[in-house]
């Protein structure tokens, strides 16, 4: 697995969580009719969600790893 750096960490998880916000202003709510439709409006921004979520666990090991070293 890729090992990131916190910073690089946070800026990802920063952009994808504003890309998932951003794309949910442009949901059109009124188009959704059924189950399909929902999942292709939604899509975008589940993705963007989860890819910010993906590196949040990561981002937590790091900085309590940081802060173990830092009370030695």
């Amino acid at each position: 697995m890729i090992n990131f750096n916190k910073y690089v960490l946070f800026l990802l998880i920063l952009i994808s969580t504003i890309g998932a916000g951003i794309s949910l202003i442009f949901i059109e709510w009124n188009n959704i009719v059924d189950t399909l439709t929902f999942i292709k409006e939604v899509h975008l921004t589940l993705v963007l969600f989860f890819a910010g979520l993906f590196f949040v666990f990561p981002y937590i090991k790091k900085i309590k790893e940081e802060n173990k070293n830092n009370k030695e």
